[in-house]
């Protein structure tokens, strides 16, 4: 094979190589090529470097927008927890208003109580002596009775002892009745008042024409109270009603 000829086909070669299948041998110019032909490693190369643009593109939009989202989603999550908080403090007042009520309401349940006991042992004090004193008032209807029996010429008439023996009686009595106003009795003498059926007990009805009926006429027994409860209820006579 001369040199001119191979020079031919080696020229050849490398336009194949070059141009691939759209090479025609017998063209001397270029080959027109309907779109151009890259190899699996350069579609490759470019596919990947244009998806890593696309990504950076979509990551600058999202970047972009990110701010105003967030922005709106803390605004919301402000919101939500901002009204979570006004129910929970109204829930609280509530409680604390209830708590403050039962609180109130405990507070004068206690004093009530304080103030109701307080009441009863003054009570139980004040009327510890009831049924002793009681007791004693039939020493002191005979001392009276023992007083009253002797008439006021009797003694002007009488020896000096029967005076010495009724001023005794009557001290005795005296000073008994003290006793008994010290702790609180006090003889109860309703002559001429109107009838008191808590405090007085009718014995008997007396016609006066010139009394209102109703009225004590005579008292047979004197009463007596204690820190104004009746101990004992005068025994009395009252005016007999008119026909």
């Amino acid at each position: 094979m001369s040199c001119s000829r191979l020079m031919t086909v080696c020229n050849v070669f490398q336009k194949v190589v070059r141009y691939g299948s759209n090479f025609c041998p017998s063209c001397t110019k270029k080959p027109f090529l309907s779109a151009p032909v890259y190899s699996k490693r350069t579609a490759k190369y470019y596919s990947a470097q244009s998806h890593e643009e696309s990504t950076i593109e979509d990551k600058s939009k999202k970047d972009g927008d990110g701010p105003q989202t967030c922005n709106a989603d803390s605004d919301k999550e402000a919101t939500v927890a901002s009204a979570a908080l006004s129910d929970k403090n109204v829930q609280l007042e509530k409680e604390i208003k209830q708590l403050e009520d039962k609180y109130k309401r405990s507070l004068a349940e206690n004093e009530n109580l304080r103030a109701r006991m307080v009441r009863q042992l003054e009570e139980v004090k004040l009327f510890s002596l009831q049924a002793f004193c009681k007791d004693l008032l039939e020493i002191a209807d005979i001392l009276r009775l023992a007083a009253d029996s002797v008439s006021e010429e009797a003694l002007k008439n009488s020896q000096r002892e029967l005076k010495n023996l009724h001023d005794g009686v009557l001290l005795t009595n005296t000073q008994l009745l003290k006793i008994f106003q010290k702790y609180g009795v006090t003889p109860v003498n309703p002559i001429n008042e109107k009838f008191n059926p808590n405090f007085h007990e009718a014995v008997f009805e007396v016609p006066d024409p010139e009394k209102e009926p109703g009225t004590v006429a005579v008292v047979q027994k004197i009463g007596y109270m204690l820190h104004q409860r009746c101990l004992r209820a005068a025994q009395v006579g009252v005016v007999k009603a008119q026909l």
